[in-house]
């Protein structure tokens, strides 16, 4: 099946949310703990400069990930695709104003 095909659903928002926080948090995480550990002893600052690059990019990608997502009902974005974060907090969809959750 392919992705296009694949039919929205909440589950799949869950998902996305859940890979968006595993971004954010954990990945923020590993990185600084990449850095401290390994990185900055041998590189020094461009240590700590890389994995903050690599974290931005994946929660870049999680937003990005999530601010796309397909509303069941209607078939369209769920979210405005601007400003980039602040569509996030939407509670209806733009289109047909169904409810998250």
């Amino acid at each position: 099946m392919s992705i296009a095909a694949r039919k929205s659903t909440w589950a799949d928002y869950r998902r996305r949310l859940l890979l968006l926080w595993a971004a954010l948090v954990p990945g923020l995480m590993i990185a600084v703990a990449s850095a401290e550990f390994v990185l900055i002893e041998r590189m020094g600052a461009p240590g700590l400069i890389w994995p903050m690059v690599a974290w931005g990019i994946a929660v870049a990608w999680a937003v990005h990930r999530l601010q796309r997502f397909v509303c069941p009902r209607c078939d369209h974005h769920f979210f405005r695709s601007s400003p980039p974060l602040l569509p996030l907090r939407a509670k209806r969809c733009v289109h047909c104003m169904q409810t998250k959750d």
